[in-house]
């Protein structure tokens, strides 16, 4: 019995409370396995919103609904690599140094789904942005092409940071480290500068519409467009931030990558669904007389006006596919 209760207490060591088997693991997975837990909470939501896009929405283009089910399996399946994270590291290899120095496969993996699913949306924030033609016109063809570039740089960037991640078997310092840093800080400060560019033209051309939309509306419009550069930005400089200013085995960085394409493809389906909202805003009187030849698609609404005909006599709401008649659903009486 001595024997059997000396070697439980030299294989399970009864230590203070507060005290760890293995210091600095707060440190070193603490800030990933918060990470994980949030982003858990975020897909969450982003299963809410999934339903209710599709039951709310079932006459939008076929390729839009499967676009939304691609992104919604691609972060179910990081969100599967960084549960395998977690459980290799903290329960699989408890308290073993040598297997915190390797890098999981599920690690390069989640940093390839990432990447993917923001790399989806922001080419649906673009195509927004390439159907309007009220303030870019001609400018469109100047516009988009560079913007479709950054996304494609930030992609490139973003799978080559994964690559290497797929490639190495331990987390390396020193020269390799720091290009691997390098790849990471590239692929978010991309991100980052298409982000303001979408929310920047989008927000100016829809503030060229106030004087034919409701001022309420299009207001309500650019604060979606800001808000939707604003949270994924801010992410994405304090992961940089974090991983060339702070110790990088505090993880920081990790946390807000993990959490990152969750914030995009809520973004997405936010204004996707909040096209409910805003079809009951043009319901009660939003004043669609001065959009004459024109058409203006925020938020997967389109608003359009009959070339060549009075705008009052024939003004068209049109939710995507859905189409609200001239007059019989909406009001085109002018604001005085």
């Amino acid at each position: 019995m001595a024997n059997s209760t000396s070697t439980s207490n030299s294989t399970f060591p009864i230590l203070p409370e507060g005290t760890s088997l293995l210091p600095g693991i707060e440190l070193c997975f603490g800030l990933t396995f918060i990470g994980v837990n949030l982003a858990t909470f975020l897909m969450g939501i982003l299963t809410l919103q999934v339903y209710t896009y599709y039951i709310t929405f079932p006459d939008d283009e076929k390729w839009r609904k499967v676009v939304i089910g691609v992104i919604y399996v691609l972060d179910l399946a990081q969100s599967a690599c960084t549960f395998d994270l977690v459980w290799w590291y903290l329960v699989r290899n408890w308290g073993n140094v040598a297997a915190t120095l390797t890098i999981r496969k599920s690690y390069g993996l989640y940093l390839v789904f990432g990447t993917m699913v923001i790399g989806i949306c922001q080419g649906l924030f673009l195509l927004r942005i390439y159907k309007l033609n009220t303030m870019l016109g001609k400018l469109r063809r100047y516009v988009v092409p560079p913007m479709a570039f950054l996304i494609l740089v930030a992609f490139t960037f973003g799978m080559t940071a994964a690559g290497f991640s797929l490639r190495r078997e331990k987390f390396a310092g020193g020269t390799v480290g720091k290009f691997a840093a390098a790849t990471i800080a590239l692929w978010l400060g991309s991100s980052v500068v298409v982000d303001i560019s979408l929310a920047t033209v989008l927000s100016l051309s829809l503030r060229s519409q106030r004087t034919g939309v409701r001022r309420a509306l299009i207001t309500r419009l650019i604060v979606y467009a800001i808000n939707t550069c604003a949270l994924t930005s801010i992410v994405a400089l304090i992961d940089i931030i974090s991983a060339y200013k702070f110790d990088r085995v505090r993880n920081l960085d990790i946390l807000c990558t993990i959490l990152l394409s969750k914030l995009f493809s809520n973004s997405l389906l936010a204004s996707y669904n909040s096209r409910a909202s805003l079809r009951s805003e043009f319901a009660q009187g939003g004043n669609i007389s001065d959009l004459a030849s024109s058409t203006i698609s925020t938020s997967g609404m389109v608003v359009t006006s009959m070339p060549g005909k009075p705008a009052d006599s024939d003004s068209t709401v049109r939710f995507e596919n859905e189409t609200i008649g001239p007059k019989s659903k909406i009001s085109t009486k002018r604001d005085n």
